[in-house]
């Protein structure tokens, strides 16, 4: 989203801590490329993936 946006600055926090960046196009093409082999993977395979994520934070990304 911020690069789509052109944002200048990504504000998140990380273990608590608050972190602060200038997006970049990589870290866009990289997150398009997980959601894509994601989407390719078969039910049995997202369950796993699921499973390994659940209450990491991670789960958005791959929605």
């Amino acid at each position: 989203q911020a690069v789509a946006r052109r944002a200048d600055e990504v504000e998140t926090e990380v273990e608590g801590l608050a972190w602060t960046q200038q997006p970049f196009p990589y870290q866009a093409k990289c997150l398009q490329w997980i959601r894509e082999e994601h989407a390719r993977l078969d039910a049995d395979a997202k369950a796993c993936v699921a499973r390994v994520l659940a209450d990491t934070g991670c789960e958005p990304l791959l929605a």
